[in-house]
């Protein structure tokens, strides 16, 4: 036996026992995720017209989900916390920092994962998701001249996200997943005004199939 055919029978060892163990991640599933949530610049209208805009800081959402693992298709249920400050608000043309406020939203989401399998122990994936979510907006100040700014608004309403990531398999079961979905609420409304509410989500999590 010459040097390449060795080598041709560890490398098809190696490969066929890594697609074993892929094959060996289905079934039910847990995961738990911490990220970054990014908003964009949200856009007010009444009637169709911009009256205002409001603009975030960068803040953090966790998430939790179970599901289950067909191999390379994956459906979970996910409930989710997002909090983001408020930076500042614009109205008419008039800017105002904001020295307080805040929103925060409970979302619940139907999920499906496309997993994409190879022989290694990297797993990229895309997904999307339709659900619901719960908003509010409170405690919004505004620096001088020190006033109120817009209080007190919710709404729940249907949600949508997706994007994409990469797992890292440490063995059969468990993994660490990086990923980062756009997440949106197409039909926000805060009294009669409707709300653009996009933002970016920057997720690290793991998941434990059993």
């Amino acid at each position: 036996m010459n040097l390449k055919r060795i080598i041709f029978a560890v490398l098809s060892f190696l490969i066929l026992s890594d697609t074993e163990s892929i094959a060996e991640n289905t079934g039910g599933y847990i995961s738990f995720h911490l990220g970054a949530a990014l908003v964009e610049d949200s856009t007010w209208t009444l009637a169709g017209t911009p009256t205002d805009e409001m603009t975030f800081k960068t803040g953090v959402s966790v998430a939790g989900a179970s599901g289950y693992d067909w191999g390379f298709v994956r459906l979970e249920g996910e409930l989710s916390y997002t909090y983001n400050e408020v930076d500042a608000y614009i109205e008419s043309g008039t800017y105002w920092n904001a020295i307080a406020g805040s929103s925060d939203s409970i979302t619940l989401m139907s999920n499906l994962y496309i997993d994409i399998e190879n022989p290694s122990k990297i797993t990229p994936y895309i997904m999307g998701g339709i659900g619901g979510s719960y908003i509010e907006l409170n405690d919004v100040f505004l620096e001088f001249p020190y006033q109120p700014g817009p209080n007190n608004y919710d709404d729940t309403t249907w949600a949508v996200q997706y994007g994409g990531g990469i797992d890292f398999f440490f063995n059969d079961t468990v993994s660490l997943d990086v990923s980062c979905r756009f997440f949106s609420l197409p039909e926000l409304k805060f009294g009669s005004k409707d709300i653009e509410y996009d933002s970016h989500r920057i997720f690290i999590g793991m998941r434990a199939t059993f």
